[in-house]
């Protein structure tokens, strides 16, 4: 149940962005701005996963991008093999 209350201060142009959006995909201004809202907010915090490999699998990893990838992106490859693993600090 929905029990939480938020209030916005917008511009009558970002107001009428909005409802303009939330017309075409046929929802409510409340529903299309707590959609838009935990979208953004599942997006930030997913932008942030980390994830740690041991080492040989990290280096299987960058051996296998390393097989069929162009100059640039070996480089980028080679950047990441270089940063200093959690454990290694």
């Amino acid at each position: 149940m929905k029990s939480e209350i938020v209030n916005l201060r917008l511009t009558q142009e970002q107001k009428a962005a909005i409802d303009y959006a939330a017309k075409q995909a046929g929802i409510t201004r409340t529903e299309f701005m707590v959609m838009a809202a935990v979208e953004r907010a599942m997006d930030e915090r997913y932008d942030g996963v980390r994830f740690t490999l041991p080492r040989e699998d990290f280096n299987y990893l960058m051996d296998q991008l390393s097989d069929d990838i162009s100059p640039n992106q070996l480089a980028e490859a080679e950047k990441m093999r270089s940063v200093k693993l959690p454990w290694e600090k």
